[in-house]
């Protein structure tokens, strides 16, 4: 489990803008099939993974 753990973070820091864009995107599909009732609980949680992923993770 650790080797995949491993592969996959390697993974997303080589990839840093596609992983942002697909977060976006799914945050706003969810807002949208939500009717945006938790847009800010959406948009929180999408901005906390954005951090978390490429150059974010290392900017904290």
């Amino acid at each position: 489990m650790k080797k995949f753990m491993d592969q996959a973070r390697e993974y997303v820091e080589k990839q840093d803008e596609q992983v942002d864009r697909g977060m976006e995107k799914a945050g706003g599909m969810l807002n949208e099939r939500t009717g945006g009732r938790y847009k800010k609980q959406v948009d929180r949680g999408v901005d906390m993974m954005k951090s978390r992923t490429g150059e974010g993770d290392r900017n904290r």
